[in-house]
């Protein structure tokens, strides 16, 4: 993609989100885990093709729940925790077989865990060190089953602005930068670009992700 393709998709992008978005209505962004770096991962790997759950006893919500009363504090911020063997043990804690990649979503997490702490990130607060955060990111992404766009949810639940650039959000940035209902595929990292360039009325970037995400879930 060239520069001036990649303004001329800008401009159709913004032209949308000034249509569908014309003020800063709340997305109800439903939030995340700020310094819970335990129920952050889960979440994003567990939320993988998975019904998230509309209160804390059913699907995704379920799981993180069941970890956190298993740890026995509010805010599990420790990923050695998760990266052992030790109890409490995700497998019995959270009592779903779902996987990801071929592998069990509970494999994932651990290896991902483990990974993370191999690069010296145990704590979220641990992320806000740029080349810690580069070599988690590489980390994670690297755990078979895990890449770039559940990287990008995993730093949105721990509060940092980003895109998950799921189905829902690449086919309407698609629709929106062709101007022509088609809906092209975009691959999502260029999804991505584009809604980290664009301009909205949203507190930011997350906020924007979830609206278009209910938009298109409306659809």
């Amino acid at each position: 993609m060239t520069v001036s393709g990649f303004r001329e998709d800008l401009n159709a992008l913004n032209a949308a989100i000034r249509k569908d978005f014309p003020t800063r209505e709340d997305p109800g962004w439903p939030g995340g885990y700020p310094e819970e770096i335990e129920s952050a991962l889960i979440d994003a790997v567990f939320s993988i093709r998975a019904r998230y759950g509309a209160t804390p006893d059913i699907g995704v919500r379920r799981v993180v729940a069941s970890w956190r009363e298993a740890r026995g504090v509010d805010r599990p911020d420790d990923l050695t925790f998760l990266a052992t063997q030790a109890s409490p043990s995700l497998g019995a804690v959270a009592s779903n077989h779902s996987t990801t990649g071929g592998r069990s979503k509970v494999e994932v997490v651990e290896e991902a865990a483990g990974r993370l702490v191999e690069e010296g990130v145990k704590h979220a607060g641990e992320l806000a060190d740029p080349q810690l955060r580069l070599a988690a990111k590489w980390a994670y992404i690297g755990t078979k089953g895990l890449g770039p766009v559940t990287w990008s949810y995993f730093s949105m639940l721990l509060g940092q602005p980003d895109v998950k650039a799921d189905v829902h959000v690449i086919r309407y940035v698609g629709r929106a930068a062709r101007n022509d209902g088609s809906g092209d595929r975009f691959s999502s990292e260029y999804a991505r670009d584009l809604l980290l360039a664009s301009t909205h009325p949203f507190d930011d970037v997350t906020e924007l992700d979830h609206a278009i995400w209910k938009l298109q879930r409306s659809l």
